[in-house]
């Protein structure tokens, strides 16, 4: 989905994306709330994230409510590499009982002063469904993630370009 290399410290990065309110600032979404992060059993750390982003559809709700649970790998080194697996519900859209979009994000330090990121996504189903609701689903899925990923990479590329 994304892969790109930025002239800026890993951690600069990584606290520009999971510790800033970058996402608010950035996006067209509303009533945002944030757990803090919270060390799990298996040596990671987790946060849940809710919020609401515009539907574009024209059926169904105008809004979305989104539910993103954020882990931080315990494989995660400061410094060096962070990877933060996501698992994104949409509990309010149709058939949103039916899947999940899944992502990993992985910052990785290349020099003192440069990282490089990688975001993959899929969608994940934990119910069957119909071909036809699937490629609906994967459609309008993939292109939220697009409109996602362009959104980010308009932001670090504001991020690289200050001070």
């Amino acid at each position: 989905m994304i892969s790109l290399s930025k002239k800026r410290p890993v951690d600069r990065y990584f606290v520009f994306l999971w510790l800033s309110r970058f996402l608010l600032t950035n996006s067209p979404i509303s009533d945002y709330e944030a757990s803090p992060w919270q060390d799990s059993e298996e040596g990671a750390s987790e946060r849940t994230l809710t919020y609401k982003v515009p539907l574009n559809a024209n059926l169904g709700p105008k809004t979305a409510e989104v539910i993103e649970k954020q882990v931080l790998a315990s494989s995660s080194v400061a410094t060096k590499c962070y990877i933060i697996n996501c698992e994104v519900t949409n509990p309010n859209v149709p058939y949103g009982d039916k899947f999940n979009i899944v992502k990993r994000y992985c910052l990785t330090r290349s020099s003192e002063h440069s990282c490089k990121l990688r975001l993959t996504s899929d969608v994940q189903y934990k119910k069957g469904v119909w071909g036809m609701v699937k490629s609906i689903i994967e459609k309008n899925s993939k292109e939220g993630i697009n409109e996602y990923c362009e959104d980010l990479c308009m932001c670090l590329q504001e991020e690289s370009a200050g001070p």
